[in-house]
Protein backbone atom coordinates (compact mmCIF):
# COMPACT_ATOMS: atom_id res chain seq x y z
CA UNK A 1 0.00 0.00 0.00
CA UNK A 2 1.06 3.63 -0.98
CA UNK A 3 1.91 5.65 1.85
CA UNK A 4 -0.71 8.74 2.29
CA UNK A 5 -3.56 6.70 0.79
CA UNK A 6 -6.05 4.81 1.62
CA UNK A 7 -6.64 1.22 0.70
CA UNK A 8 -10.51 0.53 -0.45
CA UNK A 9 -12.14 -2.60 -0.06
CA UNK A 10 -15.38 -3.31 -2.20
CA UNK A 11 -17.60 -6.74 -1.88
CA UNK A 12 -17.93 -8.44 -5.52
CA UNK A 13 -20.07 -11.52 -3.71
CA UNK A 14 -19.81 -15.03 -3.59
CA UNK A 15 -18.03 -16.35 -6.73
CA UNK A 16 -19.89 -19.30 -8.44
CA UNK A 17 -19.18 -21.50 -11.08
CA UNK A 18 -23.09 -21.47 -12.82
CA UNK A 19 -22.73 -20.38 -16.33
CA UNK A 20 -24.06 -17.01 -17.39
CA UNK A 21 -26.96 -17.03 -18.99
CA UNK A 22 -27.41 -14.59 -22.51
CA UNK A 23 -30.05 -12.82 -20.77
CA UNK A 24 -28.06 -12.07 -17.85
CA UNK A 25 -24.92 -10.92 -20.32
CA UNK A 26 -27.34 -8.35 -22.54
CA UNK A 27 -28.81 -7.20 -19.18
CA UNK A 28 -24.92 -6.67 -17.97
CA UNK A 29 -24.37 -4.60 -21.06
CA UNK A 30 -26.79 -2.42 -21.37
CA UNK A 31 -26.22 -1.47 -17.94
CA UNK A 32 -23.32 -0.70 -18.60
CA UNK A 33 -23.44 1.77 -21.55
CA UNK A 34 -24.69 4.62 -19.33
CA UNK A 35 -21.40 3.94 -17.51
CA UNK A 36 -19.36 3.74 -19.91
CA UNK A 37 -20.98 7.02 -21.34
CA UNK A 38 -20.51 8.36 -18.20
CA UNK A 39 -16.50 7.66 -17.63
CA UNK A 40 -16.38 8.60 -21.49
CA UNK A 41 -17.88 11.71 -21.00
CA UNK A 42 -15.56 12.25 -17.16
CA UNK A 43 -12.25 11.16 -19.60
CA UNK A 44 -13.05 14.15 -22.06
CA UNK A 45 -13.63 17.20 -19.17
CA UNK A 46 -10.22 15.93 -18.02
CA UNK A 47 -8.20 16.03 -20.63
CA UNK A 48 -10.60 19.15 -22.04
CA UNK A 49 -9.17 20.64 -18.68
CA UNK A 50 -5.61 19.57 -18.78
CA UNK A 51 -4.97 21.05 -22.60
CA UNK A 52 -7.09 24.52 -20.94
CA UNK A 53 -4.52 26.65 -20.33
CA UNK A 54 -4.33 28.63 -17.17
CA UNK A 55 -5.85 32.22 -16.82
CA UNK A 56 -3.61 34.38 -18.13
CA UNK A 57 -1.69 36.69 -15.38
CA UNK A 58 -1.16 40.44 -16.09
CA UNK A 59 1.74 42.17 -17.29
CA UNK A 60 3.05 45.80 -17.43
CA UNK A 61 6.10 47.03 -18.37
CA UNK A 62 6.80 50.17 -16.72
CA UNK A 63 8.55 53.15 -18.07
CA UNK A 64 11.86 52.84 -16.74
CA UNK A 65 15.31 52.95 -17.77
CA UNK A 66 17.33 50.00 -17.09
CA UNK A 67 19.50 52.03 -14.71
CA UNK A 68 16.58 53.46 -12.68
CA UNK A 69 15.21 52.14 -9.41
CA UNK A 70 11.90 51.07 -9.33
CA UNK A 71 10.01 50.99 -5.87
CA UNK A 72 6.30 49.53 -5.49
CA UNK A 73 3.79 51.38 -2.78
CA UNK A 74 -0.19 50.71 -2.36
CA UNK A 75 -1.66 52.40 -5.32
CA UNK A 76 1.22 53.57 -7.05
CA UNK A 77 4.80 52.89 -8.67
CA UNK A 78 7.67 55.43 -8.20
CA UNK A 79 10.62 55.06 -10.41
CA UNK A 80 13.91 56.80 -9.46
CA UNK A 81 16.23 58.20 -12.16
CA UNK A 82 20.31 57.00 -11.42
CA UNK A 83 22.39 59.83 -10.54
CA UNK A 84 24.06 61.83 -13.49
CA UNK A 85 26.54 64.34 -13.57
CA UNK A 86 24.46 67.24 -15.90
CA UNK A 87 20.34 67.55 -17.11
CA UNK A 88 17.82 67.02 -14.91
CA UNK A 89 16.66 63.85 -12.43
CA UNK A 90 12.92 62.88 -11.86
CA UNK A 91 11.03 60.93 -9.39
CA UNK A 92 8.20 59.34 -11.51
CA UNK A 93 5.09 58.31 -9.98
CA UNK A 94 3.00 55.96 -12.18
CA UNK A 95 -0.35 54.79 -11.34
CA UNK A 96 -0.65 50.65 -10.58
CA UNK A 97 -2.80 49.59 -13.63
CA UNK A 98 -6.26 48.54 -13.24
CA UNK A 99 -6.32 44.18 -12.89
CA UNK A 100 -7.97 44.26 -17.14
CA UNK A 101 -4.15 45.21 -17.70
CA UNK A 102 -4.59 48.77 -18.77
CA UNK A 103 -1.29 50.73 -19.68
CA UNK A 104 0.89 52.29 -16.93
CA UNK A 105 0.02 56.00 -16.48
CA UNK A 106 2.43 58.21 -15.16
CA UNK A 107 0.78 60.84 -12.72
CA UNK A 108 3.48 63.15 -11.67
CA UNK A 109 7.24 64.03 -12.27
CA UNK A 110 9.45 65.64 -9.13
CA UNK A 111 12.89 67.08 -9.54
CA UNK A 112 15.80 65.50 -8.09
CA UNK A 113 19.37 65.99 -7.01
CA UNK A 114 22.18 64.87 -9.20
CA UNK A 115 23.69 63.28 -6.75
CA UNK A 116 23.08 60.45 -4.22
CA UNK A 117 21.54 57.41 -3.68
CA UNK A 118 18.01 56.89 -2.80
CA UNK A 119 17.47 53.84 -0.57
CA UNK A 120 13.91 54.10 -0.14
CA UNK A 121 10.77 55.65 -1.96
CA UNK A 122 6.73 54.49 0.26
CA UNK A 123 3.67 56.63 0.93
CA UNK A 124 3.07 57.43 4.26
CA UNK A 125 0.26 60.25 5.40
CA UNK A 126 -0.38 61.72 2.33
CA UNK A 127 3.25 62.45 1.50
CA UNK A 128 5.60 60.16 -0.53
CA UNK A 129 8.81 60.22 1.34
CA UNK A 130 11.98 59.54 -0.48
CA UNK A 131 15.16 58.55 1.47
CA UNK A 132 18.87 59.62 0.00
CA UNK A 133 22.71 58.85 1.08
CA UNK A 134 25.27 61.13 0.03
CA UNK A 135 28.78 59.55 -0.66
CA UNK A 136 31.32 59.73 1.05
CA UNK A 137 30.21 60.95 4.57
CA UNK A 138 27.09 58.85 4.63
CA UNK A 139 24.34 61.52 5.28
CA UNK A 140 21.14 60.61 4.84
CA UNK A 141 18.49 63.12 4.10
CA UNK A 142 14.56 62.45 3.39
CA UNK A 143 12.46 64.87 1.59
CA UNK A 144 8.41 64.84 1.37
CA UNK A 145 6.14 64.89 -1.44
CA UNK A 146 2.87 65.49 -1.63
CA UNK A 147 1.18 62.24 -2.91
CA UNK A 148 -0.89 63.90 -5.38
CA UNK A 149 0.59 66.62 -6.90
CA UNK A 150 4.52 65.58 -6.50
CA UNK A 151 5.13 69.00 -5.04
CA UNK A 152 8.11 68.94 -2.86
CA UNK A 153 6.45 69.70 1.06
CA UNK A 154 9.89 69.67 3.23
CA UNK A 155 13.30 67.86 3.63
CA UNK A 156 14.93 66.59 6.78
CA UNK A 157 18.28 65.30 7.34
CA UNK A 158 17.74 61.39 8.65
CA UNK A 159 15.49 58.93 7.72
CA UNK A 160 11.45 58.66 8.47
CA UNK A 161 9.64 55.83 9.98
CA UNK A 162 5.46 56.51 11.03
CA UNK A 163 4.79 56.22 14.41
CA UNK A 164 1.52 54.78 15.92
CA UNK A 165 -0.23 58.11 16.63
CA UNK A 166 -0.13 59.44 13.45
CA UNK A 167 3.47 61.17 13.43
CA UNK A 168 6.53 60.44 12.09
CA UNK A 169 9.87 59.69 13.99
CA UNK A 170 12.86 60.97 12.34
CA UNK A 171 16.16 59.09 12.73
CA UNK A 172 19.47 61.49 12.10
CA UNK A 173 22.65 59.45 13.14
CA UNK A 174 25.84 61.60 12.62
CA UNK A 175 29.42 60.63 11.59
CA UNK A 176 30.45 60.57 15.01
CA UNK A 177 28.01 57.98 15.85
CA UNK A 178 26.14 60.30 17.90
CA UNK A 179 22.47 62.06 16.78
CA UNK A 180 18.87 62.32 17.31
CA UNK A 181 15.61 60.80 17.66
CA UNK A 182 13.01 63.56 16.89
CA UNK A 183 9.02 64.05 15.95
CA UNK A 184 7.86 65.20 13.15
CA UNK A 185 4.52 66.90 12.02
CA UNK A 186 3.74 65.17 8.43
CA UNK A 187 1.53 68.51 7.54
CA UNK A 188 4.43 70.60 7.59
CA UNK A 189 8.01 68.89 8.65
CA UNK A 190 7.54 71.10 11.74
CA UNK A 191 10.27 69.37 14.40
CA UNK A 192 8.17 68.84 17.70
CA UNK A 193 10.82 67.13 20.34
CA UNK A 194 13.99 65.69 20.04
CA UNK A 195 16.14 62.85 21.65
CA UNK A 196 19.78 63.32 21.87
CA UNK A 197 21.44 59.96 20.51
CA UNK A 198 24.54 59.45 22.67
CA UNK A 199 27.76 58.15 20.12
CA UNK A 200 27.49 54.21 19.57
CA UNK A 201 23.93 53.81 21.23
CA UNK A 202 22.02 53.31 18.00
CA UNK A 203 18.39 53.17 18.55
CA UNK A 204 16.28 50.28 18.50
CA UNK A 205 12.38 50.36 17.44
CA UNK A 206 9.11 48.68 19.10
CA UNK A 207 6.30 48.45 16.54
CA UNK A 208 2.90 47.64 17.35
CA UNK A 209 0.56 45.24 15.01
CA UNK A 210 0.07 47.34 12.11
CA UNK A 211 3.89 48.11 11.78
CA UNK A 212 4.12 51.66 13.41
CA UNK A 213 6.84 52.20 15.83
CA UNK A 214 5.40 52.83 19.35
CA UNK A 215 8.46 52.71 21.51
CA UNK A 216 12.25 53.71 20.83
CA UNK A 217 14.71 51.84 23.03
CA UNK A 218 18.43 53.90 23.41
CA UNK A 219 21.38 52.11 24.94
CA UNK A 220 23.69 54.91 27.06
CA UNK A 221 27.39 54.20 27.59
CA UNK A 222 26.51 53.68 31.14
CA UNK A 223 24.66 51.07 30.62
CA UNK A 224 21.40 52.34 31.51
CA UNK A 225 18.85 51.13 29.13
CA UNK A 226 16.16 54.18 27.92
CA UNK A 227 12.49 53.37 26.66
CA UNK A 228 11.24 56.51 25.07
CA UNK A 229 7.44 57.34 23.82
CA UNK A 230 7.75 57.39 19.83
CA UNK A 231 4.84 59.83 20.00
CA UNK A 232 5.80 62.32 22.86
CA UNK A 233 9.97 60.97 23.15
CA UNK A 234 8.93 60.98 26.93
CA UNK A 235 11.17 58.56 29.08
CA UNK A 236 8.82 55.70 29.66
CA UNK A 237 11.37 53.55 32.11
CA UNK A 238 14.86 53.62 32.51
CA UNK A 239 16.49 50.19 33.72
CA UNK A 240 20.35 49.80 35.32
CA UNK A 241 21.50 46.77 33.45
CA UNK A 242 25.57 47.10 34.76
CA UNK A 243 25.79 48.17 38.15
CA UNK A 244 29.17 47.64 38.69
CA UNK A 245 30.98 48.02 35.42
CA UNK A 246 30.34 51.13 33.38
CA UNK A 247 32.50 51.02 30.80
CA UNK A 248 31.47 47.50 29.50
CA UNK A 249 29.96 47.60 25.75
CA UNK A 250 26.91 45.31 25.46
CA UNK A 251 24.37 45.22 22.56
CA UNK A 252 20.37 45.34 22.41
CA UNK A 253 17.66 44.09 20.31
CA UNK A 254 13.25 44.11 20.96
CA UNK A 255 12.03 41.37 20.22
CA UNK A 256 7.97 41.50 19.79
CA UNK A 257 7.54 42.21 24.06
CA UNK A 258 10.92 41.19 24.88
CA UNK A 259 14.30 43.35 25.49
CA UNK A 260 17.38 41.27 24.57
CA UNK A 261 20.32 42.50 26.13
CA UNK A 262 23.53 40.76 25.18
CA UNK A 263 25.81 41.06 27.95
CA UNK A 264 29.81 42.30 27.59
CA UNK A 265 32.22 39.29 26.92
CA UNK A 266 29.76 37.12 26.13
CA UNK A 267 30.31 34.23 23.33
CA UNK A 268 26.66 32.73 23.73
CA UNK A 269 24.46 32.31 21.00
CA UNK A 270 20.64 31.71 21.16
CA UNK A 271 19.12 30.08 18.43
CA UNK A 272 15.50 29.50 17.70
CA UNK A 273 13.96 26.92 15.89
CA UNK A 274 9.93 28.88 14.63
CA UNK A 275 10.21 26.22 10.58
CA UNK A 276 12.12 24.12 7.23
CA UNK A 277 10.82 25.78 4.38
CA UNK A 278 13.73 25.16 1.84
CA UNK A 279 15.78 27.95 0.38
CA UNK A 280 13.49 31.02 0.37
CA UNK A 281 14.88 34.33 -0.18
CA UNK A 282 11.98 37.12 1.32
CA UNK A 283 11.40 39.43 -0.91
CA UNK A 284 10.50 43.09 0.82
CA UNK A 285 6.62 43.41 1.27
CA UNK A 286 4.63 46.64 1.68
CA UNK A 287 3.12 46.10 4.84
CA UNK A 288 3.22 44.39 8.25
CA UNK A 289 0.02 42.60 7.45
CA UNK A 290 1.08 41.31 3.83
CA UNK A 291 1.83 37.65 3.99
CA UNK A 292 5.32 36.86 3.33
CA UNK A 293 6.80 36.18 -0.17
CA UNK A 294 9.56 33.87 -1.24
CA UNK A 295 11.38 33.40 -4.32
CA UNK A 296 13.70 30.92 -5.72
CA UNK A 297 14.99 29.55 -8.89
CA UNK A 298 14.05 26.41 -10.57
CA UNK A 299 15.33 23.99 -12.06
CA UNK A 300 14.42 25.89 -15.62
CA UNK A 301 15.84 29.30 -14.55
CA UNK A 302 12.43 30.31 -14.10
CA UNK A 303 11.41 32.13 -10.78
CA UNK A 304 9.11 30.69 -8.46
CA UNK A 305 6.89 32.59 -5.78
CA UNK A 306 5.59 31.10 -3.20
CA UNK A 307 3.78 32.81 -0.07
CA UNK A 308 5.28 31.45 3.08
CA UNK A 309 3.34 30.63 6.25
CA UNK A 310 6.09 30.56 9.25
CA UNK A 311 3.47 29.01 11.82
CA UNK A 312 2.33 26.71 9.68
CA UNK A 313 5.36 25.30 8.29
CA UNK A 314 4.05 25.66 4.55
CA UNK A 315 5.15 27.26 1.35
CA UNK A 316 2.59 27.78 -1.33
CA UNK A 317 3.18 28.36 -4.64
CA UNK A 318 1.64 30.94 -6.35
CA UNK A 319 3.21 31.43 -9.60
CA UNK A 320 6.40 30.47 -11.73
CA UNK A 321 7.83 33.57 -14.02
CA UNK A 322 9.84 33.31 -17.07
CA UNK A 323 12.66 36.12 -17.47
CA UNK A 324 13.31 37.94 -13.94
CA UNK A 325 16.50 39.09 -13.05
CA UNK A 326 15.44 39.96 -9.38
CA UNK A 327 15.24 42.64 -7.30
CA UNK A 328 11.75 42.02 -6.65
CA UNK A 329 8.76 43.42 -4.86
CA UNK A 330 5.30 42.22 -3.29
CA UNK A 331 2.50 43.05 -2.19
CA UNK A 332 0.09 39.95 -3.01
CA UNK A 333 -1.40 38.98 -5.72
CA UNK A 334 1.00 42.44 -7.05
CA UNK A 335 4.56 41.81 -7.93
CA UNK A 336 7.29 44.00 -9.21
CA UNK A 337 10.60 42.65 -10.71
CA UNK A 338 13.02 43.65 -12.61
CA UNK A 339 13.12 41.21 -15.79
CA UNK A 340 16.04 39.75 -17.97
CA UNK A 341 15.71 42.29 -20.29
CA UNK A 342 16.73 45.66 -18.10
CA UNK A 343 12.74 46.25 -17.82
CA UNK A 344 11.09 46.82 -14.73
CA UNK A 345 7.13 45.18 -15.15
CA UNK A 346 4.19 44.63 -12.32
CA UNK A 347 2.72 41.48 -12.52
CA UNK A 348 -0.84 40.71 -11.18
CA UNK A 349 -1.14 37.10 -10.32
CA UNK A 350 -4.19 35.40 -11.57
CA UNK A 351 -4.52 31.90 -9.60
Amino acid sequence: MTEGRSLSIIELGEIRDEPTSASSVRGTRAAARPLHGAAVLLLSLVVLAAAAPWAQRTVSVVPASRTATAYLAAESVFVVDPPIPDGERYLSAYARPAPAGAAVRRRWQAPLARTGDYLDVRTERGLVLATAVSAPNRVFQTTAFDAATGRQRWQHPGSLQPTADGGLLLTDPREDGSGAVSGVAPDTGRVLWSVPIPPAANPTYHHDPAGRVDRFVLLQPTGEVQVHDAGSGHLLRSVDTLPGDRSAYQRVQVVNELLLLVPPGSTRLVSFALADLGGWSLMPVLDADDPLVGVRRGDDGRMVVAELDLVAGRARIVDVLPGIAGSCQASLPVLLCQRLDGTTALWRLTR
